[in-house]
Formats: structure tokens, C-alpha cells, sequence
């Protein structure tokens, strides 16, 4: 994925599908070029010129990349302020090649099977699903090794295409830039340190086969899990403990809002993050990273994008992820969907409807106070109930959890609000969005007591 580009931080988004046409020529026969791709930047959104140089794409506000045009032999262009936008015309330019692009084989002290060798390891990364991964057309790669400075780079004459068995993906990455620096080389023994490596292009993301399958859905879920791109959608909605995700400083766990703070941006998709401290990232009790911030600031949307990418560094297992083991940044987003967040909660939500469970008779009692509830979650974090309805029992049962505070959290992809009373559980509230349509469920998970109140916010 290249840097977010910082069009976005300023630009509004949409929560509607667009389409947005164009055609491509070739800038000098004013010719349409037929099989150019069109496609968002990491995702899995594209398409091709047909045989008048004509393309129609669709996108929504899950999409917050650059629109990549690319066509071998040409120049590739990447446009940003494509929203304000229904119809592009595009005149591509010949690329042009160096001549010593052409030669493959460099004599720089290594050989191209040792290059190769590098190149895949810090490329596609080293673990089980990125073993799992092949270039298909690794003849296209141009590697040169800087035998004074220790230093391998990579281009290519074309994308990169990468089949990943694993997560059934077909991937085509277009290098902008690859570096690789050691810290010691010993070209003899093949004995390599890595000091830094450098990289980032564009990426379009292709489905195989075997992609609906449940044990693909299980490893790509997987792969997201304590990514960075999952960890920077915590870090997004101010759900990091939620998500799973403890942080520590030194040896001790810390309150992760007393080193990052997350604040609006006016008429932004992004937030404002900033970080005054290096910090370790321990996700699921097991796997652990760290992150450090170079910069003063920098954003973040709610899909996972962030910028600058140079200037946050990861280490440890966020580090140590590479393109085999990436899944595109539009996974496992409904564009249509809310995100369901303490901003979103915050306020007051008047009752619509009332279903209730056929267990437990007695709670039969509380179903017209339920129709005319309305529940308050401030943002001090206190809640309150309240019904127009006469109900002693109901009565009874708000007493008490109008004391209480409420808390967000995530259980198995659900989101659970916590209305507690000190260490004592008043009420568990499970929230779930359809479309345009809001629900509470009111009662335990897994227990066959509860009411489904459809909701409307004030």
C-alpha cells in the first residue's frame, strides 16, 4: 500500500455508493488502450478498459485509497481527487526504461539466486501463511545489491503477481520502492543482519477459488487478528482493550489513554493520534509487538489507513508482517455498516419495538416499560434508564442501574455494553447494527432470557 495521501484528511466521506467512469488513451496515438487496470490502492475493488478505452467502477466509503491506472509499457498514474468526480479521461505516456534495466544480472557480489533469496524472505515475509506464498513471475524483478553499503533494491518490469494458497488470494503488487540494508553480510556463508527494510507500492487484491471456503475464512481472520491494520481500527474507535489489545510500558501494563490520545478531526474521515512514549502491544495475552512514533502526529480512519506510514515504526510480530501475510484494507467491512463505538452509543435511544424470548414468564411483566424506555449513555460514562410506563419492578430495576456506569467491549465479534454498579453487573446490553436499523439485546449470551429492542437515537 503506498503513504495515505493527505487529500483525505481533509476531504469528507460519503456513506452512499458512487460510480465513476473514464476512458484511457494512449497519450501519443490518442488511441483507447483495451485490459488497462483500474483499481483501488489495497483492495479488492478494480476492473479493466473494454475495447474503447472505457471503464466504470464503483466504490463507497469503505474505500479510502488512491485510484491506480496501470498498464505495462506505460507510465502509471495515481489520482487522488476522484470523488468529486463522475467521469476521468486519461492520456498514458510510454514509460521509459533505463537501458540497464533491461540486464537482469548485475555483477555485484551476489548472484541472483541469493538475491532471490533475500528478496523473498523480507518480501513475502517467513511465516506459515507467507511460506504459502509464490511470485509467479519472478523473471520481472530487477535486484541490485550495493556491495559498499550493503544495500538490496528491487524494481520490476511489471507488477509483481503473488499467489498466497493460504488466505486464496491472488495479489498484484507494483513496486515503487524496495530497500533492504544489512547490519553484516558475509556473501561467502550467506550469513545476512538486517538493519532496515523500506517498502511500499501499489496492490490489488483478486479472490481464488477456494476463497468461500470456511477454513480460508478462519486463516484470513486469522492473519487480521493483531495485524497492524487491526490494531490501527482499535486504535480508531478507542476500542483497544476491547479488541483485545493490553499495552505496557516497561514492564508494567499501563492505561493505554495515558500514552495515546485520539482526537476528532473537523470534517475529516481520520483522527489525530499521538503517542509520547515507546510501548509495548501485547494482543490476546500472547502476541507481542511494539510501536514508536517519530513524528508528532499522525492518522488514522476507521478502516485501518494511517499516515504518515514512515514515522511509525512496529517491531516484533506487527513488524515482522509482510505482504504474505496482509489481507487488503477493505476486509471484513460492510461500507453500509456503523461501527459500533462509544461515540456512537453516546446519547439518548428511545424504544421502536419489543420482542421478547417465550422463556422466563416473569419478564413478560417488563415488556410495555421496555416500550416506552429510553436509555442515556453520557459521555462521563454514567447511564440511565427511564420508562413512561408505571412499573414497580421496573422501578425497582432502574434504581438501581442509574447508578451504575457503562462500559464498550467486544465478546466473539459482538459488541457488549457493560452497565455495572462498582465490581456488580446490572445489565448486559449486546448492540448490533442492520443497515439503518439499531438493535439492544437485553440479557446474557448464551442464555435463553432476553428482549430484542429495535432502537432510535433522539
Amino acid at each position: 500500500m503506498i503513504n495515505r495521501l493527505w487529500i483525505f484528511l481533509l476531504a469528507p466521506v460519503c456513506c452512499w455508493s458512487q460510480i465513476l467512469t473514464g476512458t484511457i488513451v494512449d497519450a501519443s496515438a490518442n488511441q483507447p488502450l483495451e485490459t488497462v487496470s483500474v483499481y483501488f490502492d489495497n483492495t479488492t475493488v478494480g476492473t479493466t478498459t473494454n475495447e474503447n478505452g472505457e471503464f466504470s467502477i464503483t466504490y463507497t466509503d469503505a474505500i479510502q485509497s488512491s485510484l491506480v491506472i496501470s498498464y505495462l509499457g506505460f507510465e502509471k498514474i495515481i489520482i487522488n481527487d476522484y470523488r468529486d468526480k463522475e467521469h476521468i479521461a486519461i492520456a498514458l505516456k510510454p514509460s521509459s526504461i533505463a537501458l540497464d534495466e533491461v540486464n537482469l544480472d548485475y555483477d555485484d557480489g551476489l548472484t541472483r539466486k541469493q538475491k532471490l533469496r533475500l528478496f523473498r524472505k523480507e518480501f513475502l515475509g517467513t511465516s506459515k501463511i507467507a511460506k504459502s506464498c509464490k511470485i509467479l513471475n519472478e523473471d520481472d524483478l530487477i535486484l541490485r545489491y550495493d556491495k559498499e553499503n550493503r544495500v538490496l533494491s528491487a524494481s520490476a518490469k511489471a507488477p509483481i503477481k503473488i499467489e498466497n494458497k493460504a488466505l486464496q488470494y491472488e495479489i498484484d503488487y507494483d513496486i515503487i520502492d524496495f530497500e533492504l540494508s544489512f547490519k553484516y553480510a558475509n556473501i561467502p556463508t550467506n550469513s545476512f543482519t538486517k538493519n532496515r527494510l523500506t517498502y511500499y507500492g501499489t496492490t490489488f487484491y483478486k479472490d481464488l477459488k477456494k476463497s468461500n471456503k470456511k477454513s480460508t475464512i478462519k486463516k484470513r481472520e486469522r492473519a487480521f487478528k493483531g495485524s497492524v491494520q487491526h490494531f490501527m481500527r482499535a486504535l480508531f474507535n478507542e476500542n483497544l482493550k476491547g479488541e483485545g489489545y493490553w499495552i505496557f510500558y516497561g514492564r508494567f501494563r499501563v492505561n493505554e489513554w495515558a500514552y495515546f490520545t485520539v482526537g476528532d478531526l473537523e470534517d475529516s474521515s481520520f483522527k489525530q493520534v499521538t503517542l509520547n512514549k515507546k510501548v509495548t502491544i501485547l494482543y490476546d495475552k500472547d502476541i507481542q509487538s511494539s510501536i514508536e512514533v517519530n513524528t508528532d502526529k499522525f492518522y488514522v480512519d476507521r478502516f485501518g489507513n494511517y499516515a504518515p506510514i514512515v514515522g511509525v515504526f512496529f517491531n516484533g510480530y506487527m513488524g515482522s508482517q509482510r505482504v504474505g501475510d496482509s489481507v487488503p484494507s477493505d476486509y471484513n467491512l460492510d461500507s453500509d455498516s456503523q461501527i459500533v463505538n462509544d461515540d456512537f452509543l453516546e446519547g439518548n435511544w428511545n424504544v421502536v419495538s419489543v420482542e421478547k424470548s417465550s422463556k422466563e414468564p416473569p419478564f413478560s411483566l417488563m415488556v410495555d416499560s421496555f416500550k416506552n424506555a429510553q436509555f442515556t449513555f453520557n459521555s462521563d460514562k454514567t447511564f440511565n434508564l427511564q420508562t413512561t410506563a408505571a412499573n414497580s419492578f421496573f422501578q425497582m430495576l432502574t434504581s438501581a442501574i442509574n447508578q451504575s456506569t457503562w462500559s464498550l467491549s467486544k465478546i466473539n465479534e459482538n459488541s457488549l455494553v457493560s452497565i455495572a454498579n462498582g465490581e456488580n453487573i446490572q445489565m448486559e446490553i449486546f448492540v448490533s447494527v442492520d443497515g439503518s436499523d439499531v438493535f439492544f439485546t437485553i440479557g446474557k449470551q448464551g442464555e435463553p432470557s432476553y428482549f430484542l429492542l429495535k432502537v432510535v437515537k433522539a
